[in-house]
């Protein structure tokens, strides 16, 4: 009838491989994305020389204005939510924490 799809590169994985590239990309979200997030949206010479200017000049006129803060906030909120309640307010404190 129809041939077999793979719609996926996990497909012909085993069970054992499965499991191993879900504890990858567990352990990747834990441990790189707050270090990912603050790189690119809370260290603030980044955030205003690379992070703000690229999505500026990729959004359209009215929305390159203000969405690029809306979203910095939004991952300051992520931030904190990911490091709970024992976030450092001093930024170096922060980023030694992170790294």
């Amino acid at each position: 009838m129809f041939p077999l799809q793979k719609y996926n590169a996990d497909y012909d994985l085993s069970a054992r491989q499965g499991a191993d590239t879900l504890a990858f990309m567990s352990l990747l979200e834990e441990k790189l994305l707050p270090v990912l997030v603050h790189t690119f949206w809370i260290d603030t010479k980044n955030y205003v020389e690379v992070t703000r200017k690229w999505y500026a000049e990729a959004m359209p006129f009215p929305l390159n204005f203000f969405l690029p803060g809306r979203m910095q906030r939004q991952y300051m909120e992520r931030l904190q939510l990911l490091s709970g309640e024992h976030r450092p307010e001093d930024e170096e404190e922060l980023e030694k924490e992170l790294y």
